[in-house]
């Protein structure tokens, strides 16, 4: 049974219709050949009767008159029939009278022998006369004749047999193809179907029934197949799309997006963005925590998303392998049942800083508010109180020396108007760049401190100008104005040798501005302080304390730094440097400079 399914339709056809014939052939073969022997037996028997009764008749004289000549002669008439190989009379008492013997000379008690063999039918006729039992006649056919007689028929049989399985072969090689063929078509044609991958084909046919039918539920299948295909392309084309667009808004998101394995903290996706923000190369085999152990409030972060599932804006600050602080806020959801995190990573360092940077601008905004008031204020009553005392007082010479303090109280009042107004224009005015002579501007610095106090003073400037110098005039001579003064307003009363040194240098980068001077010096714990707004390092201030918070706020719209040294007591140095934007290569700094906040 295995090896007929593993035939093909066309074999399996042709050995159905053989084995059927081929059965049919044998069985109408073996019915033939018993019939066959069944009816040669039966008409040999029958003849040998009618033969063995005819004898009977004529032996009826010699045994009565016991002639046994003439019995022989008479049982030897049964040459002439070649069926019958022994003929026997007997005597009633069974013993032998007369015997045909045939071509075999054999003896007569080995003739008697004979009728009790098995290989000869035993045809027996009674010779009676007058109802009287004489003996009777013995006819021997050998039974092989009848199997020759059989063995003949079926060789002629046996010839037919073949003619009709060679027919069969043929017509069956015929017949079968007219079954297999159509489908040995169909089964072609699938195959190619499968080679090229082409289901819009149909295939035609003109064959009717069964197979007809099988035709046409095929070429609906291939329909079916088709309309599959084209619906199976469509939903591919536009699940192609859809990833082209996940994958291009994954990897250009402005944010970062990550998902990561919770049991083993390895990332298991990520977009570029997430990297850049970590400052890290792709890490897909190892834990993203170790690299972020020190990192504050991580576990603490780690262990709120275990217990709510989810977590949102969550700030932290970690620090790239390059040392680098970055503050980043994390917003995503814990998937228990997968174990995995997905979320999204955003990089707010520079939020933070405007953050910091704003409290910081509150901060000196109600710093500002109060010393500004503070100080408008103080002048003012000051003023109203010695106008009071004016009016009671009665001697002209009080009243003078009391309007000259009046005078040094608006004096005061201007010069604190006065540094809120350049503060004022150092954040909103542009400035003009223009070629400038740090010579003739220290010059006309100097030439505006009072008189009085300069001539106490041993002033040198010292200045070389190798390059032109540009820049904006109206910054540099804020600086250049609150340095001198200061240098010289801070010297220490009664100090006969009281200096001030100016050196000033300009080459084709910047110009390097340094004062030193010899005055009262700055408390060290000050130092870190003098740039805050309304702040006092002295106690003999008698400024706003907005000098060198302008300093610095105007060096920073410039792009130039500043360094102080003081040794209480002993003097005070301060380095300005300020770039040269007559060179070209810095001129596009300024831009940059004048945008910053």
């Amino acid at each position: 049974m295995l090896f007929f399914k593993k035939l093909t339709i066309k074999n399996k056809l042709t050995a159905i219709i053989l084995s059927v014939t081929i059965s049919a052939l044998l069985i109408s073969f073996s019915f033939y050949s018993y019939y066959s022997y069944y009816n040669t037996r039966k008409a040999v028997l029958n003849q040998m009767d009618v033969t063995a009764r005819l004898i009977s008749e004529y032996c009826v004289g010699p045994l009565i008159f016991e002639d046994q000549n003439g019995g022989q002669d008479i049982i030897e008439k049964v040459a002439s029939i070649p069926e019958i190989s022994h003929a026997y009379i007997l005597n009633k008492d069974n013993s032998l009278f007369a015997y045909y013997k045939g071509d075999q000379a054999i003896a007569p008690d080995t003739a008697m022998l004979l009728l009790n063999s098995e290989q000869y039918f035993r045809i027996s006729k009674m010779v009676e006369y007058k109802k009287e039992n004489y003996g009777s006649v013995l006819l021997l056919v050998p039974k092989s004749l009848v199997t020759q007689m059989v063995r003949k028929d079926v060789v002629y049989l046996l010839v037919i047999f073949t003619i009709i399985v060679i027919l069969s072969v043929f017509f069956t090689n015929k017949l079968q193809g007219y079954i297999s063929k159509p489908i040995t078509r169909l089964a072609d044609f699938a195959e190619d179907i499968a080679i090229h991958n082409d289901y819009s084909q149909s295939i035609s046919h003109d064959e009717k029934g069964e197979i007809g039918y099988l035709y046409d539920r095929f070429n609906h299948l291939l329909f079916q197949v088709r309309k599959e295909e084209i619906e199976q392309l469509r939903i591919n084309r536009a699940l192609k799309l859809s990833k082209e667009n996940y994958q291009n808004i994954f990897q250009n998101s402005i944010v970062g997006i990550f998902r990561i394995d919770v049991h083993s903290g390895k990332i298991i996706q990520a977009n570029k963005r997430t990297w850049d923000i970590l400052s890290m190369d792709p890490i897909f085999h190892d834990s993203i925590f170790k690299y972020f152990q020190k990192t504050e409030n991580l576990w603490g972060l780690l262990r709120s998303l275990l217990n709510n599932g989810f977590i949102e804006n969550s700030e932290l600050k970690i620090s790239t392998r390059d040392n680098y602080s970055v503050w980043i806020s994390v917003s995503g959801r814990l998937n228990q049942k997968e174990g995995y995190f997905e979320g999204v990573i955003q990089d707010i360092s520079e939020k933070k800083k405007n953050f910091i940077e704003l409290q910081k601008v509150n901060f000196e905004l109600d710093n500002f508010v109060y010393h500004a008031s503070h100080d408008l204020r103080s002048p003012l009553r000051t003023i109203l109180g010695l106008i009071h005392i004016a009016g009671l007082e009665k001697s002209r010479e009080n009243i003078f020396k009391i309007l000259g303090r009046v005078e040094v109280s608006i004096k005061r009042l201007d010069k604190l108007i006065t540094d809120l107004l350049t503060f004022s224009r150092n954040g909103r005015i542009k400035g003009q760049i223009e070629e400038i002579s740090i010579k003739r501007m220290i010059e006309t610095s100097i030439e505006q401190i009072d008189p009085v106090k300069l001539d106490k003073i041993r002033v040198s400037v010292e200045v070389s100008e190798d390059s032109v110098f540009k820049s904006d005039p109206v910054r540099v001579g804020v600086v250049l104005n609150n340095l001198i003064s200061n240098s010289v307003k801070y010297q220490v009363k009664g100090n006969p040798d009281q200096y001030m040194k100016i050196k000033a240098d300009v080459t084709e980068e910047s110009l390097v501005l340094q004062i030193e001077d010899n005055g009262e010096g700055i408390p060290a714990e000050s130092l870190s302080k003098i740039f805050d707004m309304f702040y006092r390092a002295s106690e003999n201030s008698e400024g706003s304390g907005l000098g060198l918070y302008i300093v610095h706020n105007v060096l920073e719209k410039l792009g130039g730094q500043i360094h102080i040294a003081s040794d209480p007591g002993r003097g005070t140095t301060v380095q300005v440097t300020l770039p040269n934007f007559a060179n070209p290569q810095l001129s596009s700094l300024l831009s940059l400079l004048e945008d910053s906040p």
